[in-house]
């Protein structure tokens, strides 16, 4: 119903408020009804995981998906290059667009960027808490929940099983 509602929505703009070639800032644009959805992902293990949950809401709402990788922030255990061009390539095969951004502050430039892009909805994974933790000790996702929040943006956190986790037992 509610994909219904936004191309009833598109179409009586197209109908009573044409494109204008010529302008690039159209009422059509800035109307626009699509979901953006962004992933932020960093090199710790697992990452791939949350991407893809990412790629799947992004399909189910018929949505764009924007994956955003923050260099000088990615502080995690192992970070190394070859999984981030691994990243990348999932990026690509899932028909994303990726984005490197340089920032000392991680929360700071996820949110900066969601503002931005006019991003719906980002897609967090659920690391160890001291990677979420920047040099003035507040934790990175909180601030991300608060100042996306504060935005109208929703911040999903994917969850993510440590394989050598014991299974959970039934209650």
């Amino acid at each position: 119903m509610a994909d219904e509602s936004d191309e009833e929505l598109l179409e009586h703009l197209r109908r009573h408020h044409p494109v204008d070639p010529v302008d690039p800032v159209s009422p059509q644009v800035l109307w626009e009804t699509t979901e953006r959805i962004m992933a932020a992902v960093t090199s710790a293990p697992g990452t791939d995981v949350q991407l893809r949950r990412a790629a799947r809401i992004a399909l189910r709402v018929k949505g764009e998906l924007d994956v955003v990788h923050v260099i000088d922030g990615d502080t995690s255990p192992g970070a190394d290059s070859r999984t981030v061009e691994g990243l990348r390539e999932l990026t690509a095969d899932l028909g994303a667009r990726w984005h490197e951004l340089e920032d000392d502050d991680p929360a700071r430039a996820i949110v900066g960027f969601a503002r931005e892009n006019q991003i719906t909805q980002i897609v967090l994974g659920s690391i160890p808490r001291s990677w979420w933790h920047i040099a003035d000790g507040g934790p990175v996702v909180r601030r991300v929940i608060h100042e996306a929040g504060a935005l109208g943006i929703d911040v999903l956190l994917a969850a993510r099983r440590d394989p050598k986790a014991a299974p959970l037992r039934p209650a």
